[in-house]
Protein backbone atom coordinates (compact mmCIF):
# COMPACT_ATOMS: atom_id res chain seq x y z
CA UNK A 1 0.00 0.00 0.00
CA UNK A 2 1.43 3.54 -0.77
CA UNK A 3 2.14 5.95 2.02
CA UNK A 4 -0.76 8.36 2.99
CA UNK A 5 -0.38 11.41 0.64
CA UNK A 6 -2.55 14.75 1.57
CA UNK A 7 -4.48 15.54 -1.56
CA UNK A 8 -4.10 19.17 -2.91
CA UNK A 9 -6.66 22.19 -2.31
CA UNK A 10 -8.21 22.46 -6.02
CA UNK A 11 -11.10 25.27 -5.48
CA UNK A 12 -9.57 27.41 -8.00
CA UNK A 13 -9.22 25.19 -10.92
CA UNK A 14 -12.52 23.90 -10.15
CA UNK A 15 -14.01 27.07 -9.90
CA UNK A 16 -12.64 27.98 -13.33
CA UNK A 17 -13.45 24.90 -14.53
CA UNK A 18 -17.10 25.66 -13.61
CA UNK A 19 -17.18 29.00 -15.12
CA UNK A 20 -16.43 27.88 -18.04
CA UNK A 21 -19.10 24.79 -18.15
CA UNK A 22 -21.41 27.39 -17.54
CA UNK A 23 -20.56 29.86 -20.04
CA UNK A 24 -21.11 27.29 -22.55
CA UNK A 25 -24.04 25.70 -20.83
CA UNK A 26 -25.98 29.02 -21.06
CA UNK A 27 -24.83 29.39 -24.53
CA UNK A 28 -26.32 26.03 -25.41
CA UNK A 29 -29.31 26.84 -23.72
CA UNK A 30 -28.66 23.63 -21.36
CA UNK A 31 -28.09 25.20 -17.93
CA UNK A 32 -31.49 24.48 -16.25
CA UNK A 33 -31.15 20.93 -17.87
CA UNK A 34 -27.74 20.19 -15.92
CA UNK A 35 -28.41 22.09 -12.76
CA UNK A 36 -31.78 19.89 -12.89
CA UNK A 37 -28.97 17.08 -12.55
CA UNK A 38 -27.27 18.37 -9.53
CA UNK A 39 -30.51 19.83 -7.59
CA UNK A 40 -31.64 16.07 -7.83
CA UNK A 41 -28.57 14.47 -6.48
CA UNK A 42 -28.84 16.88 -3.49
CA UNK A 43 -32.65 16.16 -2.75
CA UNK A 44 -31.28 12.26 -2.93
CA UNK A 45 -28.21 12.85 -0.45
CA UNK A 46 -25.66 12.13 -3.26
CA UNK A 47 -23.95 15.27 -2.82
CA UNK A 48 -23.97 18.32 -0.44
CA UNK A 49 -23.72 22.02 -0.39
CA UNK A 50 -20.62 22.84 1.30
CA UNK A 51 -20.29 26.28 2.99
CA UNK A 52 -17.51 28.40 2.45
CA UNK A 53 -15.66 27.55 5.58
CA UNK A 54 -15.29 24.16 4.35
CA UNK A 55 -13.29 24.85 1.39
CA UNK A 56 -10.00 25.06 2.82
CA UNK A 57 -9.35 21.94 3.44
CA UNK A 58 -11.20 20.07 0.60
CA UNK A 59 -10.48 18.77 -2.18
CA UNK A 60 -13.79 18.78 -5.31
CA UNK A 61 -14.37 17.13 -8.72
CA UNK A 62 -14.06 19.46 -12.05
CA UNK A 63 -16.73 18.45 -14.04
CA UNK A 64 -17.73 19.21 -17.86
CA UNK A 65 -20.92 19.04 -19.64
CA UNK A 66 -21.17 15.98 -22.43
CA UNK A 67 -23.94 16.46 -24.83
CA UNK A 68 -25.96 13.41 -26.33
CA UNK A 69 -28.96 15.73 -28.31
CA UNK A 70 -30.66 12.83 -29.56
CA UNK A 71 -31.47 11.51 -25.97
CA UNK A 72 -34.70 12.58 -24.24
CA UNK A 73 -33.74 11.20 -21.38
CA UNK A 74 -30.51 12.62 -20.62
CA UNK A 75 -29.20 15.44 -23.40
CA UNK A 76 -27.01 16.91 -21.53
CA UNK A 77 -24.80 15.51 -18.29
CA UNK A 78 -21.94 15.97 -16.07
CA UNK A 79 -18.51 13.97 -16.41
CA UNK A 80 -15.94 14.11 -13.06
CA UNK A 81 -12.56 15.02 -14.01
CA UNK A 82 -10.54 13.06 -10.69
CA UNK A 83 -7.36 13.23 -13.06
CA UNK A 84 -7.13 16.78 -12.43
CA UNK A 85 -4.10 18.06 -11.37
CA UNK A 86 -3.10 21.09 -9.33
CA UNK A 87 0.36 21.40 -10.37
CA UNK A 88 2.41 19.20 -9.58
CA UNK A 89 0.60 17.40 -6.66
CA UNK A 90 -1.09 14.22 -7.23
CA UNK A 91 -4.45 14.02 -8.46
CA UNK A 92 -7.50 12.01 -6.83
CA UNK A 93 -6.77 9.39 -9.17
CA UNK A 94 -3.83 8.97 -8.33
CA UNK A 95 -4.09 8.79 -4.63
CA UNK A 96 -7.15 5.74 -4.65
CA UNK A 97 -6.28 2.60 -4.14
CA UNK A 98 -7.04 0.59 -7.08
CA UNK A 99 -9.23 -2.84 -6.76
CA UNK A 100 -9.77 -5.63 -9.35
CA UNK A 101 -10.85 -4.77 -12.51
CA UNK A 102 -14.40 -6.37 -12.76
CA UNK A 103 -14.65 -5.19 -16.53
CA UNK A 104 -12.27 -8.47 -17.43
CA UNK A 105 -15.38 -10.79 -16.14
CA UNK A 106 -18.17 -9.42 -18.44
CA UNK A 107 -17.26 -11.76 -21.18
CA UNK A 108 -17.43 -15.03 -18.76
CA UNK A 109 -20.47 -13.50 -16.90
CA UNK A 110 -22.40 -12.93 -20.40
CA UNK A 111 -21.42 -16.70 -21.72
CA UNK A 112 -22.76 -18.28 -18.42
CA UNK A 113 -25.91 -16.23 -18.94
CA UNK A 114 -26.77 -17.69 -21.87
CA UNK A 115 -26.31 -21.23 -20.53
CA UNK A 116 -29.87 -21.65 -18.86
CA UNK A 117 -33.04 -21.64 -19.98
CA UNK A 118 -34.76 -18.61 -17.64
CA UNK A 119 -31.41 -15.48 -17.25
CA UNK A 120 -32.75 -12.52 -15.05
CA UNK A 121 -31.15 -9.37 -15.50
CA UNK A 122 -32.08 -5.92 -14.10
CA UNK A 123 -30.90 -2.22 -14.14
CA UNK A 124 -28.87 -0.37 -11.87
CA UNK A 125 -29.67 2.98 -11.67
CA UNK A 126 -26.87 5.17 -11.14
CA UNK A 127 -24.30 2.13 -10.41
CA UNK A 128 -21.05 4.50 -10.13
CA UNK A 129 -22.62 6.74 -7.40
CA UNK A 130 -22.17 4.18 -5.20
CA UNK A 131 -19.39 5.33 -3.41
CA UNK A 132 -18.75 5.90 0.42
CA UNK A 133 -16.61 8.62 2.42
CA UNK A 134 -15.40 8.26 6.13
CA UNK A 135 -16.03 10.49 8.23
CA UNK A 136 -12.29 11.04 9.04
CA UNK A 137 -11.80 11.92 5.46
CA UNK A 138 -15.30 14.18 5.01
CA UNK A 139 -14.87 17.44 6.21
CA UNK A 140 -17.78 18.57 4.83
CA UNK A 141 -20.23 16.38 6.72
CA UNK A 142 -20.88 15.43 10.89
CA UNK A 143 -22.14 12.29 10.18
CA UNK A 144 -20.50 9.31 7.43
CA UNK A 145 -21.39 10.32 3.87
CA UNK A 146 -23.16 7.42 2.20
CA UNK A 147 -23.52 7.49 -1.46
CA UNK A 148 -25.35 4.87 -3.09
CA UNK A 149 -27.69 3.78 -5.93
CA UNK A 150 -31.44 2.23 -5.52
CA UNK A 151 -31.95 -1.06 -7.51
Amino acid sequence: MNEIQDIPNNFVVAEKRLQSATKKLVKDGMFEKYGTIFKDWEKSDFIEVCRSEDTKQSHFLPHRPVYKFDSETTPVRPVFDASCKVGRNPSLNDLLEKGPNFIELIPSVMLRFRESKVGVISDIKIAFQMIQVSDRDSNLSSQESVFWCDL
